[in-house]
């Protein structure tokens, strides 16, 4: 498998993502949208909260960054009445991710895609 150039922009990568969620997760309730910074690249983010069947009821924090044909996605989640504590340390790991392919952009072409990891 080879990795191809992503022509998805980071506004819609979010929109699409955010409907998925919102159909999935009971009582959808955007809290917070606006721009990011992920990796470097400008982009947006998203916070939301619903009820997860899994989870209980969740906070959770999207970012999509995109840019030379690469789209990077932050998610961070917690349960709601734990969110806010942990906001500050959620934020300082999603500010810092960066890239770094040694000054080499083929070499980020090179890379495979990553699959999903659920538990």
């Amino acid at each position: 498998m080879s990795a191809e150039p992503s022509s998805v922009s980071a506004a819609d990568a979010l929109n699409n993502y955010e409907k998925v969620v919102a159909q999935n997760c009971t009582g959808y309730h955007e809290l917070e949208r606006g721009p990011s910074t992920l990796a470097g690249l400008s982009g947006l983010s998203l916070r939301f909260n619903c009820s997860d069947p899994r989870q209980g009821n969740i906070e959770s924090s999207v970012a999509m960054a995109s840019g030379s044909g690469e789209l990077i996605f932050f998610y961070a989640t917690a349960p709601t009445n734990e969110y806010d504590a942990l906001r500050t340390e959620l934020d300082a790991i999603r500010n810092s991710f960066r890239l770094n392919a040694g000054g080499d952009a083929s070499k980020l072409a090179a890379l495979e895609p990553v699959g999903w990891v659920y538990d």
